[in-house]
């Protein structure tokens, strides 16, 4: 369908570089500009991908943009961050292959706030967004944030008050 004015874009994708899936980055690539989409926020998780470059090697430029992002998945529970700051999007940071996680936020032992805090200090603020924040019947309970907004283990219940003790 041609929608003139309009951009389609999708921002969390994955490849192989991630764990949840089996495509190789140029076959997510090809995939995606199959799929018709204009701009691709590639968010591998927990490290940075060079999409621009793939892009150029392969001379699609005329057919899709890449932003370099991350799916922040910080798995370590420790006394001072008892439960893991779920998934959430960054993007754009700049891809830096010399860098650690090539320019990916070293989020592991920190809460959700000092990472903000760190991604809040790169030249330009990326946009940041919570993916999947509750549970839906296929996370672990280690990344569904709002389950562990909570005192006492149960997580959030939108229903009730923020000063509800459940919700404090």
């Amino acid at each position: 369908i041609e929608m003139p004015g309009w951009l389609s874009a999708d921002l969390h994708v994955h490849s192989g570089l991630s764990d949840d899936s089996s495509l190789g980055t140029l076959e997510r690539l090809r995939t995606f500009v199959a799929e018709g989409a204009d701009v691709m926020v590639a968010t591998e998780h927990d490290q940075l991908s060079d999409y621009p470059s793939l892009i150029e090697a392969t001379g699609l430029q005329d057919r899709v943009v890449a932003v370099s992002g991350v799916e922040l998945t910080s798995g370590a529970q420790t006394p001072e961050v008892p439960s893991t700051a779920g998934h959430a999007n960054a993007f754009p940071i700049p891809h830096d292959p010399t860098a650690y996680r090539s320019g990916a936020p070293a989020n592991e032992g920190q809460r959700l706030r000092e990472t903000l805090t760190q991604l809040r200090g790169l030249p330009v603020a990326p946009v940041v967004q919570l993916n999947h924040p509750r549970e839906a019947g296929f996370d672990s309970g280690l990344g569904a944030y709002f389950t562990h907004l909570s005192q006492g283990g149960e997580g959030l219940d939108p229903a009730l008050p923020l000063s509800d003790a459940r919700n404090r």
